[in-house]
């Protein structure tokens, strides 16, 4: 937890500074006053590193600005947290392919780097997308690799971003009969999922 301890004329002087301070809203900051004196009091300024509360914060905010109707539940397991988000129109907020859903994924990801010196496992996902998409992601690279190690044929995925090339990657990496290379530029970098070359 990041903290100051300075004086200031009033309390909302000392929020003023601490705001600045920090670079972040007042909402993330809580100020303890340590000594009062006639025209001045010392304060400790401290700024949340409570990661869930600051990402629960973050996407009331956010999603406030689409008038709908919306619950967040955090669900925490062994490898970090997962925010997991229901409305009545899910589709705005996941996107054609996910692409909204993963710049609000990235965004989130940017908010805790401000308010943690240790990288964070946040996951967000709107109304179990994130579960189906793994599911679909499984079973296309297990069809595709049956299919490839079958023909001797390589074959190339459409483009995915990072985290679905990461699901593809980790679902095939104990085959022995194929193997998976990443291939181009983002955004429209791609998964080539090709057979192994038996060696003479």
């Amino acid at each position: 937890m990041r903290r100051l301890e300075f004086e200031a004329p009033t309390l909302e002087a000392a929020m003023r500074t601490a705001v600045e301070e920090f670079q972040v809203s007042s909402k993330y900051i809580q100020l303890n006053v340590m000594e009062e004196r006639q025209e001045s009091v010392r304060v400790e300024a401290l700024m949340t590193d409570d990661i869930k509360e600051v990402i629960s914060m973050y996407l009331n905010d956010v999603l406030v600005n689409f008038n709908m109707p919306f619950t967040i539940k955090v669900v925490e397991n062994d490898r970090g947290y997962v925010f997991n988000i229901e409305t009545d129109n899910n589709p705005i907020l996941i996107g054609r392919d996910g692409k909204t859903l993963s710049a609000l994924q990235f965004l989130c990801k940017q908010v805790s780097y401000v308010f943690s010196d240790v990288p964070q496992n946040i996951t967000i996902d709107v109304g179990g997308y994130k579960e189906r998409r793994i599911l679909q992601l499984e079973i296309l690279a297990t069809k595709t690799a049956k299919e490839v190690a079958k023909s001797k044929i390589e074959a190339r995925l459409k483009p995915m971003n990072s985290y679905e090339r990461r699901i593809v990657h980790a679902k095939l990496t104990e085959w022995r009969d194929v193997e998976t290379i990443s291939m181009g530029e983002e955004p429209n970098r791609y998964l080539v999922i090709r057979p192994v070359k038996k060696e003479s």
